[in-house]
């Protein structure tokens, strides 16, 4: 029997993006998994704050306004119709919505299940693409006939960009594997690994690898007496590996190895883990291949001396977001290495900061991220929004200890307007003495805005409470959160 209702959402999902860029047989599943919701006029489908549903929604019927309360005064953001997305935010960042949602009209919406769509987002690049360039922008426009009221983010509108990314290039593996069978002992792989200046073996059955042991594994499970030297290979190797067929490109290497969490990705006949070995391809191997890697541009970081190096490090790492636009990159991928490389520059400003003053910290202290930065979202050079708590001293001790940390993040605020943050212009940043201040200061003032919620410290709130560690002391960012809850 023929199920009609998800052969109507089926016709209907087909003609939007980024529904129309999923190959029908996938269409229809995730349309047989689609929950179909109504609200009436001025009904709330989702507050500023709440926390993340488990479907994203599509406009079926009517419409739906976007609003954010900002200084205890709504404010419209945008009406929403037939065929436009919303409700993206836990699908991106699993976290709460930043704004809230009710409906314009009668409204009928499709809720998308969010879990589902996970698989589709790694499978299906273009779709990926879709968000990226939604999220990326993150804005309407209003004022454009041919958009108005519409993301600015169709995949049609996109432009190709020139570049001579590696990432687009095939990745270069090494075709000569060393292996060995499960029956060598582990001390004889050591043998022929140290004999091959190589660190890792792959262990093969009949041609087929099931398994690897890497250094590491030689350091966790022999080094520390888990296991003998003469024992088998295959009472420590890791299984089962992970593989990919010949034609791998650097792009697809990069999200293999984040993906799975491993160093490296055995190339087999046919992909898979059921045919012939034919090649090893390492991080080692990727690092060689890119000249504007997230590896190597981390290291490019750590060996930094001044702030125009810095500065000339993150414009490559703009450089690669554009890149992986181009490529149709997992969004989960490329958020994560753009927030890597920007907490990277963030502390070695700090680093550089704290050697320019010239002697350490008196206090332990914590730099911490605002906004964007905070919730690991800034894929585009914002304004710096930050903060520092340093540990709590005695009365007469705390002058001295708080120009110390004033002196310094004022040279880490410098340092990050040099490299392309530019400055918070509500002066919402460490080197403002009201957000350089003691771990029982910090909480005092948390407790002060949750307890008296006037409008200026419902906006406070909102900003400070997204915070995250990058640098310092780990017990005192958990202590501020525990305040905080």
């Amino acid at each position: 029997m023929k199920n009609t209702i998800s052969e109507r959402i089926f016709d209907f999902l087909k003609n939007y993006p980024p529904f129309n860029l999923i190959p029908n047989t996938t269409l229809l599943e995730i349309s047989q998994n689609v929950e179909i919701q109504y609200f009436e006029k001025d009904q709330i489908i989702f507050s500023q704050n709440d926390q993340p549903h488990e479907h994203f929604y599509i406009i079926n019927q009517g419409s739906v306004r976007l609003y954010r309360f900002i200084e205890n005064e709504k404010h419209i953001l945008d009406i929403c119709d037939e065929g436009d997305l919303f409700g993206l935010r836990p699908l991106i960042m699993k976290e709460n919505y930043v704004m809230g949602a009710s409906a314009n009209e009668e409204t009928i919406l499709y809720g998308i299940p969010i879990d589902l769509f996970h698989d589709i987002i790694l499978t299906y690049p273009k779709v990926s693409q879709f968000l990226i360039a939604s999220f990326a922008t993150n804005t309407r426009e209003p004022f454009s006939e041919k958009h108005k009221g519409k993301l600015f983010a169709n995949v049609s509108a996109i432009q190709k960009i020139e570049h001579g990314f590696s990432e687009i290039q095939a990745a270069n593996y090494n075709k000569n594997p060393i292996f060995c069978s499960p029956d060598t002992t582990i001390q004889t792989a050591c043998i022929i690994m140290t004999k091959n200046i190589i660190n890792s073996i792959i262990i093969i059955e009949n041609d087929i690898p099931i398994g690897i042991i890497t250094d590491k594994d030689i350091r966790t499970k022999i080094g520390t007496g888990l296991y003998k030297i003469t024992n088998k290979v295959s009472d420590i190797m890791t299984k089962p590996v992970v593989t990919f067929p010949q034609n791998i490109s650097v792009a697809e290497a990069q999200i293999m190895i984040l993906k799975h969490r491993v160093s490296h990705l055995c190339i087999t006949k046919d992909g898979t883990n059921k045919s012939g070995l034919v090649g090893i391809l390492t991080q080692q191997d990727l690092i060689l291949t890119q000249g504007n890697s997230p590896s190597l541009l981390t290291k490019e970081i750590k060996n930094a001396k001044d702030s125009e190096t810095l500065k000339h490090i993150r414009a490559k790492a703009s450089d690669l977001t554009k890149g992986y636009l181009e490529q149709e990159i997992p969004i989960y991928f490329v958020t994560k290495v753009i927030s890597e490389i920007n907490t990277a520059i963030t502390k070695k400003a700090i680093k550089m900061s704290i050697s320019e003053i010239g002697k350490q910290p008196p206090v332990s202290f914590s730099w911490l991220a605002l906004g964007s930065q905070g919730r690991k979202e800034q894929l585009l050079m914002t304004d710096q929004d930050n903060a520092l708590v340093f540990e709590n001293v005695p009365p007469a001790e705390y002058n001295t200890v708080k120009n110390y940390f004033m002196e310094l993040a004022e040279k880490v605020t410098e340092k990050l307007n040099i490299v392309g943050f530019d400055y918070c212009p509500a002066n919402i940043m460490a080197s403002n003495p009201k957000w350089c201040i003691s771990l029982e200061e910090w909480e005092q003032q948390f407790e002060e805005w949750i307890t008296d919620p006037i409008p200026e410290k419902i906006l406070l709130s909102i900003i400070f409470f997204d915070f995250e560690l990058i640098y310092g002391d780990e017990t005192l960012y958990n202590k501020m959160a525990e305040s905080v809850f």
